[in-house]
């Protein structure tokens, strides 16, 4: 790779606060050959949108409840994400799926963090906590590439998490966010590795009807 820096949007909702990690992770010089061009959220915790706005990252904080339909809302977005030439993204505690429409214009370029080693408790939004309920003794933290299918793409790296007997959801809370700290460094330095400069993506798209 040449002395550019590979570009990302980061999509989260909710607290935010493993985006938050992943900003940190940046200003600390960390992720120096990586940019985050831009977050993607619903506004739902404004001290972390201002994080990134002192930082003059952009911020598109628009919900998809605001568009006709999902596919429109995702139309509108992945033609911002092209026109600001953005490389990756990431997705740090997203709770909306990702479309066919992202899917084409950034293929094997989408990446998700899971709170499970996968395949374990996928296409859950409770997997710490089904975890604690059935008594598992590891469980652990996924990265992967998104695809059709929910939580069944090729898995870039895990992190283990060791969970001991009678632990609450707050106590193991900590561990996880810890461990994600860690999965999201060594992640960024894997697509650092890999990471292939291509003419420009796919390209700029008018509606869903273009991907069939």
């Amino acid at each position: 790779m040449c002395g550019e820096k590979i570009t990302w949007a980061i999509f989260f909702s909710g607290g935010g606060r493993s985006a938050k990690d992943c900003l940190d992770l940046w200003v600390d010089g960390c992720l120096s050959v990586h940019q985050i061009n831009c977050v993607v959220t619903a506004g739902q915790n404004a001290d972390n949108i201002k994080s990134f706005l002192d930082r003059n990252i952009k911020v598109i904080d628009k919900s998809p409840s605001e568009f006709a339909t999902i596919s429109d809302y995702q139309v509108w977005l992945a033609n911002i994400l092209v026109d600001m030439q953005v490389d990756y993204l990431f997705l740090i505690g997203y709770k909306y799926r990702i479309r066919s429409i992202l899917l084409h214009t950034f293929k094997n370029r989408i990446l998700n963090i899971h709170p499970s080693l996968l395949p374990s408790f996928k296409n859950t939004q409770r997997a710490i906590h089904e975890a604690l309920e059935l008594g598992v003794k590891i469980s652990g933290i996924t990265t992967h590439i998104i695809d059709e299918n929910i939580d069944e793409g090729y898995i870039l790296d895990q992190e283990a998490v060791r969970i001991p007997a009678n632990t609450t959801f707050s106590e193991i809370d900590v561990a996880f966010n810890q461990a994600g700290k860690i999965l999201i460094e060594r992640t960024f330095n894997l697509v650092r590795e890999y990471h292939k400069p291509q003419s420009y993506l796919n390209g700029y798209i008018e509606n869903a009807a273009n991907l069939i």
